[in-house]
């Protein structure tokens, strides 16, 4: 897991800039690899996020690696 900490702005050329929304989000992930076979690699990994202010996040992603 790791916690992501977001100043929610930023000043540039004496303008401040802010953002609503989290600053601090925990997150997890984890995930799966395979070989099939020689030539084909499979994997997939899952997420979730949560923070201050409701935020919440989930993800998940496949993938396949052919080899020819």
């Amino acid at each position: 897991g790791s916690i992501i900490h977001g100043a929610g702005g930023v000043i540039m050329d004496n303008t401040a800039l802010s953002q609503d929304g989290a600053t601090n989000i925990a997150e997890v992930k984890t995930g799966v690899q395979g070989k099939l076979s020689d030539n084909l690699n499979v994997w997939g990994n899952v997420g979730v996020q949560a923070g201050d202010k409701g935020y919440s996040d989930a993800q998940a992603m496949l993938g396949i690696k052919y080899i020819f």
